[in-house]
């Protein structure tokens, strides 16, 4: 690490000269480490140089100093002519590193990095960038520098922050019918028609597809603000088997209308965990929904709330169902975006559900994580860190 990585000749503005003839195989495996670029084996010491020159991405060297040893002429665009300064007062106007560097990361342990940054830049410009790091090593295997490529991908995020907005307002405008369907359906139901068998029926259908309806619009919005970064996360003190409890509630009528039993063993006295309590109350409802719709009727579906056996201070939630079960092949997809077993292919469902519920967890610290047997049901598992060492009992 003593080595350092330099340019030979003068690094002053106008006059950068590329790396070394001796470096630039070891520039091209860092470059092909990070990115798998094509990059050819040559032995000019022109080549690489040319090759830099013209790649649209900002491309830099930073040495174990975290000084800026060489720009391309697009990194010079976002960062002017910045050569033998403090990378992270180039990028970050800061004394040191930001936390998080991938430069320093991979300088560390010697392994590629990415993240994505939002930097604002010396001219004042505000860009996401997609950087992409890896070292430089000696023909001893020591690190003496580092690359960087980053790629703007502002234009993709003010899209995805567009979507989510109009995602927002279709979700609204979706919802406004279904509210006042809602509220008319249970008008109806207080009995203000006489008795009839087939008009509760028809009532019930139109209260239980209403509520699939809602449930999907929030899907899809809660999924769109956690893909966007957008998801904005109301943080507070919660007790997780109190919350639970209050689900299992709600669904307890739902479950009663198709022949499903509900049981529960929550353990009251857990730590409180922090939470967003509306956002994860889609958590729970995701996950009791597919149990209870995939278990048919005569079965049982038992939710469990306490503390991880292998970790005492993880708290955990289980739901666990006598459904059809899953596939080994298909439980590793189960939390894509719209991928739905074969097994549960004949109930209605868009396979939104568990993706949604591992974003939120994960939004929160946690981990989810699915068990299941073909033919004997399936077993969905979170665990949460918890908030204190203490019980709001």
């Amino acid at each position: 690490m003593e080595e350092q990585y330099q340019n030979e000749g003068n690094t002053e503005s106008g006059n950068q000269p590329g790396p070394k003839p001796r470096d630039v195989e070891k520039v091209a495996d860092a470059i092909r480490a990070v990115v798998g670029l094509s990059v050819p084996n040559a032995t000019e010491p022109n080549w690489l140089e040319l090759f830099l020159a013209h790649l649209a991405d900002p491309f830099v060297i930073i040495d174990t100093r975290m000084r800026l040893v060489y720009e391309n002429d697009s990194a010079k665009r976002f960062l002017g002519d910045r050569v033998g300064e403090l990378c992270h007062v180039v990028v970050e106007d800061s004394d040191l590193p930001c936390e998080g560097c991938v430069s320093v990361e991979s300088m560390r342990d010697g392994l590629p990095r990415r993240m994505l940054k939002k930097n604002t830049f010396p001219d004042g410009s505000v860009h996401y960038m997609d950087v992409m790091s890896s070292p430089i090593m000696d023909d001893a295997g020591n690190i003496i520098a580092c690359i960087e490529l980053g790629r703007d991908v502002t234009l993709e995020k003010e899209r995805e922050s567009q979507k989510g907005d109009y995602l927002s307002m279709l979700s609204h405008d979706i919802k406004t019918p279904l509210t006042v369907i809602q509220c008319c359906s249970d008008l109806l139901s207080l009995r203000l028609l006489p008795d009839n068998p087939e008009f509760d029926t028809l009532l019930n259908r139109i209260s239980n597809s209403v509520s699939k309806a809602s449930r999907l619009v929030d899907d899809f919005l809660a999924l769109s603000k956690v893909d966007s970064g957008d998801a904005k996360l109301d943080m507070r003190p919660a007790r997780l088997s109190l919350l639970t409890e209050m689900t299992v509630e709600e669904f307890r009528p739902l479950a009663e209308s198709m022949g499903v039993s509900l049981h529960t063993d929550l353990h009251q006295d857990l730590p409180d965990v922090s939470l967003d309590e509306g956002l994860f109350g889609r958590v729970i409802s995701n996950i009791l929904s597919n149990a209870i719709k995939y278990s048919g009727a005569g079965v049982n579906v038992m939710v469990r709330t306490g503390l991880l056996r292998t970790e005492p201070e993880r708290l955990v939630l289980e739901v666990t169902d006598e459904g059809p079960g899953i596939s080994d092949k298909d439980v590793p997809r189960i939390f894509d975006k719209f991928y739905r077993a074969e097994s549960s292919c004949k109930a209605p469902g868009t396979g939104l559900g568990l993706s949604v519920v591992k974003a939120i967890t994960e939004l929160h610290g946690g981990e989810v994580c699915v068990e299941s047997t073909l033919g004997r049901g399936t077993t969905v598992r979170l665990t949460l860190p918890p908030t204190t060492g203490t019980s709001t009992n």
